[in-house]
């Protein structure tokens, strides 16, 4: 849902520009948190205000994770967490299964060290619980961390650059697709970003052979 979100809006950025969304980006806000909520409060099986009457019980349905991720910092340091492998995980999602299966790896094995699943072992619950990309390499790494959130930054304004720049619209909206799951790595996961690349890059290929060979057929 929130992927979709980012996806229209910044679609609606490049094409409609930036005065429509001054004059309407607050409306477009507030009628995606209400959507949100509202998404959240059925699959939850609880009404909006089942937690209460006030606005922080509302947004407490937008915000949970940031509060799991309040309680790891107080009871674990970076590097204490048994069976978490951001690296691990990380490659394991990005890689296909069959290629990890000739070296001898499983991906299912290796995945299961992602931060969702590691931090619903900590909770002993069986949802996944997603803690963003500044937890995990936090818990990860430490401040080592930071050196790879700037290669992020950089992937990032590369990402930007190219939708700014791209004048077609099969590439603008796989760009856009890519562009809003590093937005929501903010509070999401590894796992579920890098398993979305190595998908976005299957898609860039096909797209570049289709155009190839649709080219060399003309001449």
């Amino acid at each position: 849902f929130l992927c979709s979100m980012i996806m229209v809006l910044v679609y609606l950025y490049k094409v409609k520009g930036m005065q429509f969304i001054v004059k309407w980006g607050g409306w477009y806000g507030l009628a995606a948190l209400a959507l949100y909520v509202f998404m959240a409060s059925v699959r939850s099986a609880e009404g909006v205000f089942a937690r209460g009457s006030g606005w922080d019980h509302v947004f407490y349905m937008v915000g949970v994770e940031f509060k799991d991720f309040a309680w790891t910092v107080t009871h674990f340091v970076p590097g204490g967490i048994k069976d978490y492998s951001w690296f691990v995980s990380s490659i394991a999602s990005f890689v296909n299964g069959n290629v990890l299966s000739l070296f001898g790896f499983n991906k299912g094995e290796l995945t299961v060290l992602d931060s969702a699943h590691t931090w619903s072992a900590l909770f002993g619950i069986d949802l996944g619980i997603r803690t963003g990309i500044i937890s995990e390499l936090w818990f990860g790494y430490g401040y080592a961390g930071l050196l790879i959130m700037g290669c992020f930054g950089l992937y990032t304004t590369w990402l930007v650059d190219r939708i700014d720049s791209v004048r077609e619209a099969e590439p603008l909206f796989l760009y856009l697709y890519l562009y809003s799951f590093v937005v929501l790595l903010i509070m999401g996961q590894s796992s579920m970003f890098f398993g979305v690349l190595i998908t976005g890059i299957y898609v860039h290929v096909a797209l570049w052979l289709i155009k190839y060979f649709r080219i060399k057929g003309r001449m």
